[in-house]
């Protein structure tokens, strides 16, 4: 079995996991907000359904200006009709995640704030949301699994 060394100097365009705490130390979340939401469900279908099979997809893109950066993330949970691009339930949430900085923060952060921290911010709302919904749907409700990156 091979054991893969740490190397002592990043390589261009990266930034230690030190680093980016230090440049987060610069970073204050400022609010989460729902700017957009769309569900609907097929009971008749659910209730005959013995097995779910969820689907999630999410996309993430971030806006700068001056010192506030804006993020939109969007969410979706699908529960498709076997062997269909038919739902049987959906779930579509936008947020808004306003984050102030202070100083010049590089690429190299914004990528890995991105696609690791920002998710996991998101996850426990979306996570709320949809055990929420599908509870106001008046079937049991879905509750998603504690995200991990």
């Amino acid at each position: 079995m091979s054991k893969k060394l740490k190397s002592k100097t990043q390589p261009v365009g990266e930034i230690s996991p030190n680093r980016y705490r230090e440049l987060l130390n610069n970073t204050k979340l400022l609010e989460i907000s729902v700017i957009s939401f769309n569900s609907f469900i097929i009971r008749d279908k659910f209730l005959l359904k013995n097995k779910l099979s969820i689907k999630i997809s999410d996309n993430y893109s971030l806006t700068f200006s001056k010192n506030i950066v804006k993020a939109i993330a969007s969410l979706e949970l699908n529960v498709p009709i076997d062997n269909s691009n038919e739902s049987i339930i959906l779930i579509k949430v936008d947020y808004e995640v306003n984050i102030e900085i202070k100083g010049e923060i590089p690429s190299e952060f914004w990528n890995i704030y991105q696609s690791v921290t920002l998710p996991l911010q998101i996850w426990p709302y979306f996570r709320e949301f949809v055990q929420n919904t599908t509870s106001r749907m008046n079937i049991p409700p879905l509750t998603l699994p504690i995200l991990f990156k």
